[in-house]
């Protein structure tokens, strides 16, 4: 009963707890249903409509793991400087945010600029009419989309920040601003209302376009009205400390790595299940955009823990960050076993609003139903990811996390997929919950306690 009293907070704690998660919550909620209603819009149109975009989405979901795999090494360090009340070193870790993405930025352009529909033709080999047509929808949606690829970018230096910083209802609200500019333009562009013509698929990728610049407009207004500590003298004293670099370099690396490796393996993973066929594709899409909003409760409780946490340990205040530590990820645990059991019921009615036959309805069912029964697990290993992270154990959480599924889930996936006659359904039900297994290696991380390290004292200016 001792241990399980340690694991349950006061009702002070939940209250502060809920005032930083529900904003983020309901902030990546609205863009988590937004992403859906353009994953049932551009559905309405056909199945390869919904398989080309949803190649196009996982090339740009590794652009988008990478970036923020970037932004948290620098994050961890405003978190801790923040709590520590240095503003000089919060700024400077801020201006190594701006260098960093905008050079990620960069390279992904050129990169899906030129290799781009070598890329889409990695899943859609198999030279059929109806996969070339796929193949030319993600590649139109592509071309489009990676000209927002800078508007994100600059969104999410600013927002991540906020959010480090403990505000956390201004990314809220330009996020809502932005998934309202994409619903309605989604439905006028794709479809053609109001006097404009159908576009398809470009229609949902100007929409996006659109509104990402509407989103990162509205974050640097407010930013530089607000005069938040971290954009003063921000350009005309642009510098950053050699010794401050040397250890965002040093903990920030693994974790950009870490995301790499984790995109590309969750990219490979989605390749290796459309060996599958097209109607597999079809069905991960449906069946993934589904499941985002309930991947925003454990992303959501995971920033939580990162805020919480990492505040403390800037404070130097050590065994409080471990006692938060252990009673967000209980809490975040008991949360998603609420809701994925919720999710359950309502998961065979979400298919039927696509323009798709049985067959692809019934495997995105399936799915959404693996999801939802590994969804605690999943919670818990994000959760043990953001307590590591917070701490800057970045070396275990690049073991923990992309070390794990490139060396045990991508196989897995691959080999089950090509050289095994399992329905998709059991393979992918397979692959799903290697991540118990995951669970022992992040707990042993977390209670060993070794991530519990202030950063703020541990680098030497130069």
């Amino acid at each position: 009963m001792k241990k399980l009293k340690r694991l349950i907070g006061t009702k002070a704690f939940y209250a502060a707890v809920i005032a930083i998660v529900i904003p983020i919550m309901m902030q990546q909620g609205l863009t988590s249903f937004v992403g859906l209603l353009d994953n049932i819009m551009v559905g309405r149109l056909d199945a390869d409509s919904i398989a080309g975009v949803a190649v196009s989405n996982q090339i740009l979901f590794l652009f988008i793991t990478v970036t923020i795999g970037g932004l948290a090494g620098p994050g961890i360090f405003v978190s801790q400087y923040f709590g520590a009340k240095d503003e000089e070193h919060l700024r400077q870790s801020f201006r190594f945010k701006i260098i960093l993405s905008l050079a990620i930025t960069a390279v992904a352009m050129i990169i899906f600029t030129i290799f781009g529909e070598q890329i889409i033709r990695l899943v859609f080999d198999n030279e059929e009419v109806s996969e070339e047509i796929a193949v030319g929808h993600g590649l139109e949606y592509l071309k489009i989309i990676v000209l927002s690829l800078p508007l994100f970018s600059i969104s999410q230096i600013i927002a991540t920040t906020l959010r480090e910083i403990g505000k956390v209802k201004i990314p809220l609200y330009s996020g809502i601003s932005a998934v309202l500019v994409n619903a309605v333009l989604n439905y006028i562009l794709i479809f053609g209302k109001l006097g404009f013509p159908a576009l398809g698929v470009k229609g949902a990728a100007y929409a996006t376009l659109i509104s990402r610049a509407v989103e990162m407009s509205i974050l640097l207004v407010i930013m530089f009205i607000k005069r938040y500590s971290f954009t003063k003298n921000l350009f005309s004293h642009f510098r950053i400390d050699k010794g401050l670099v040397r250890s965002i370099t040093r903990k920030g690396t693994p974790l950009l790595l870490n995301e790499l490796f984790w995109g590309l393996g969750s990219t490979l993973i989605m390749f290796s299940f459309a060996l599958r066929g097209k109607a597999v594709v079809a069905a991960l899409s449906i069946s993934s955009a589904a499941s985002n909003l309930l991947f925003v409760v454990f992303g959501a409780l995971g920033m939580g823990i990162a805020i919480f946490v990492g505040k403390e340990l800037g404070a130097n205040r050590i065994e409080e960050a471990k006692d938060n530590a252990n009673k967000l990820l209980a809490f975040a645990v008991f949360v998603a076993m609420i809701l994925a059991g919720l999710y359950l019921l309502v998961s065979p009615y979400i298919p039927l609003l696509y323009n798709v036959d049985d067959h692809i309805r019934h495997l995105a069912t399936s799915f959404i139903i693996v999801i939802c029964c590994c969804m605690p697990i999943f919670t818990f290993n994000v959760g043990c990811f953001f307590i590591l992270r917070s701490g800057g154990k970045t070396i275990y959480t690049m073991i923990f996390d992309s070390g794990f599924q490139i060396l045990y889930s991508l196989p897995l996936a691959f080999i089950l997929a090509k050289y095994f006659t399992l329905d998709i359904i059991v393979v992918y039900a397979i692959v799903q919950g290697s991540d118990f297994l995951k669970s022992f290696i992040g707990y042993a991380f977390v209670r060993s306690g070794k991530w519990a390290t202030n950063l703020t004292t541990s680098h030497i200016i130069a």
